[in-house]
């Protein structure tokens, strides 16, 4: 089963891409379903046949016959079309159709939230609520997000072509953003059993690979991000204990850290010097390579982390990133210094802070440092209030006890 959803996730994008720019944007919906039939189907064939020895094939081939059995019943083609010929798979063909489809979401007509929330959930397969998670949102308003979103790009015309220009600088940075909020779901599930989705986190490391290798993705902001992915899931056999439980990044067993992929993200971080452009995805990078040299947590370069976060804050500010900086501050200049940069940011954004879970958890974590341990389990019980994630429950309602 583990493998049928790995295939699943890796091929749907492609190959709903490859039905929509063959059947237009007026059947995205009942391609999406098609695609959905084929997983189905799988699920029933695969665990007693045997999974085929290609996979997207075998999912292109039955997703395309639905799809086409579909339209003949309700005859959306003219009768002189009933014939519709099915194509051949075409893994060149179905790699060109995914960027596309890309880049379609990034169509003029569409603000960047609309954009990315349709590219959350139509290529990279996330669902209503983990897009509401990572976005800070709720359910119901990015259901409705995406639902306008398909219908701006039909009644606009958009078609499968790719930016010229000023746009398709626009069109990359909104791509990587979104592939990166796939990964921060994978690193960090909303919801759910599991802590982490490493087939998630997996899947967003090869999209930004297919799209960097392509004529139009090759930019240093994309090796940036590839850098900055490839960091973080080194450290995923570390992030959780035998019984599935939250390790945080001061606790983890570095021996575990994937080494090889450590290396492999400096390469792509000293690949993206090239050029004037500082995206805060070589910020970021920076941080996590910061992290990823040093022995343990308490001889990371702190120092030199602080003035990355201000740089970051500086050029991209975000409420999460301040929140991160608070870290950075505590540790570089003191607990105190960086329980008055909490209370900053938090007072500044109270309206978007006041339910997200690591605003509690950092300031329970500050104010144990502090020894103010019965402040410390008030903010740990509204963080507790506010996640959705099993294992994270667990993990700060163990932490309330220790305290």
């Amino acid at each position: 089963m583990q493998q049928l959803e790995v295939s699943f996730r890796r091929e749907a994008s492609r190959i709903l891409s490859r039905l929509v720019s063959r059947f237009g944007l007026a059947n995205q919906d009942r391609a999406e379903d098609a695609v959905q039939v084929a997983f189905l189907r799988a699920m029933q064939a695969w665990p007693a046949q045997g999974t085929p020895p290609n996979p997207g094939a075998w999912l292109y081939v039955v997703a395309q016959n639905n799809l086409i059995d579909g339209l003949r019943r309700e005859h959306i083609y003219a009768p002189e079309s009933t014939d519709i010929p099915a194509t051949e798979f075409d893994a060149d063909a179905l790699d060109d159709a995914e960027l596309q489809m890309l880049f379609m979401c990034c169509h003029r007509s569409l603000d960047d939230a609309s954009t990315t929330c349709l590219i959350l959930h139509t290529l990279c397969g996330l669902s209503v609520s983990e897009i509401a998670a990572g976005l800070l949102s709720s359910s119901d308003a990015i259901s409705q997000r995406i639902v306008r979103a398909k219908r701006k790009l039909r009644e606009a015309g958009a078609s499968f072509s790719f930016p010229a220009g000023d746009q398709l600088d626009s069109a990359r940075q909104l791509v990587l953003r979104a592939i990166y909020l796939m990964f921060n779901e994978g690193y960090l599930a909303s919801s759910g059993e599991a802590l982490v989705r490493s087939d998630l986190c997996d899947e967003a490391i090869l999209l930004v690979e297919r799209f960097r290798t392509s004529r139009i993705g090759d930019a240093p902001a994309a090796d940036a991000l590839m850098a900055l992915l490839l960091f973080h899931r080194s450290r995923l056999p570390s992030r959780t204990a035998e019984d599935g439980s939250l390790v945080q990044l001061a606790d983890q067993d570095r021996s575990l850290w994937d080494r090889a992929r450590i290396s492999a993200g400096f390469r792509y971080l000293e690949a993206s010097l090239r050029g004037n452009e500082l995206s805060r995805y070589h910020i970021e990078a920076a941080i996590a390579g910061c992290h990823a040299r040093a022995a343990n947590f308490e001889e990371t370069d702190w120092q030199e982390v602080r003035l990355y976060f201000a740089d970051l804050v500086g050029k991209y500010p975000s409420p999460i990133a301040r929140l991160n900086e608070c870290v950075a501050v505590a540790m570089a200049e003191g607990t105190e210094a960086g329980l008055e940069l909490w209370r900053k940011v938090v007072e500044g954004d109270r309206r978007m802070l006041s339910e997200y879970v690591h605003s509690h958890t950092i300031h329970g974590w500050l104010l144990e440092r502090q020894g103010r341990n019965s402040e410390a389990r008030e903010a740990l019980s509204a963080a507790l209030q506010y996640t959705r994630n099993e294992r994270e429950k667990r993990f700060i309602a163990d932490w309330l006890a220790r305290l």
